[in-house]
């Protein structure tokens, strides 16, 4: 049993040192690549792998269908696209910090559009403390809007629509399954996208070895290995401590883009950052506190 607490620990942490990486990662790539040309080589390589790892098929009814459609469209095409847009725009310390807003807006959409799910004040403090910080990234001067920094939120909007939907698949499913789905028609958004924008695709761009290799390891590590590393940390240590990893995602990405990209963290960037993250701190205080206590009474038993 401690054993696998601790193997869930690392596991959560590792997914998420994958995870604030990749930021800079595409950031480094939009030198040499469109924003769709990088998400077509990087989920074409992932869903593959993903193929292997669970080939297995279900036959899903219509409405299943329906549901694996949406989750493409919002948490792989919408989400990626948003992301990788922005950071043409936008320092990848800002998205990185704007995305990690996900998992209220989740919170915020679950209690519209799912049973059972509803906010308390303890969700509504926090949520207008996150939107102030996000109000200062967006509107940084008066009268101007940082196009950067508002795809980062909706991106981070489409990623709250994507775990809704994620909510309805029914459990019949192998999770390997259901993102190898996502997977898939994402992968046909963007060849539509690609073909309505009438932008080819420069395959000549995947000789250079800072292309290939990033290309790499965002398609089998941050896109294939980490959902997996997610999904078995959840199992092991559950939702609540797992999701509490998320925190570290601005710092570390902040981190890697001072150093790796030659970034400055300014005055507004940190201010909302210390919003955002409180925010997101003070909504999920309850699950928290919750998970403190049962796992209190745990050591005593």
């Amino acid at each position: 049993m401690k054993k696998d607490l601790l193997l869930g620990h690392i596991e959560a942490l590792s997914a998420i040192l994958i995870w604030s990486t990749t930021f800079v990662q595409t950031k480094i790539l939009l030198s040499y690549l469109t924003p769709v040309e990088i998400l077509i080589f990087r989920f074409s390589v992932a869903f593959i792998l993903l193929y292997l790892l669970y080939p297995k098929r279900y036959s899903p009814n219509l409405i299943d269908e329906i549901k694996f459609i949406g989750l493409g469209f919002s948490g792989i095409f919408l989400y990626y696209i948003f992301e990788n847009e922005s950071l043409v725009y936008t320092q990848a310390a800002n998205v990185g910090l704007l995305v990690t807003t996900s998992p209220l807006l989740t919170a915020i959409l679950a209690h519209f559009f799912l049973k059972n799910e509803r906010f308390g004040i303890n969700l509504l403090v926090g949520f207008f403390m996150a939107a102030a910080g996000v109000a200062l990234l967006v509107f940084n001067k008066v009268g101007t809007i940082n196009i950067g920094d508002l795809l980062a939120f909706l991106g981070a909007l489409s990623f709250g629509a994507y775990s809704v939907l994620l909510k309805l698949i029914p459990a019949k499913y192998h999770y390997l399954y259901v993102t190898r789905k996502s997977f898939f028609y994402g992968l046909i958004f963007m060849l539509i996208y690609t073909l309505l924008t009438k932008n080819p695709i420069n395959f000549s761009s995947l000789q250079k070895p800072v292309v290939f290799l990033n290309l790499i390891f965002l398609a089998i590590f941050a896109s294939g290995i980490c959902f997996v590393l997610w999904k078995v940390a959840v199992d092991n240590i559950g939702s609540v401590a797992t999701s509490t990893y998320i925190y570290l995602t601005p710092l570390l990405n902040a981190l890697a883009a001072v150093v790796i990209l030659k970034e400055k963290i300014t005055h507004t960037l940190f201010l909302a950052g210390l919003l955002i993250i409180g925010g997101l701190f003070v909504s999920q205080q309850r699950d928290l506190i919750r998970f403190l206590v049962k796992k209190s009474a745990h050591r005593y038993e």
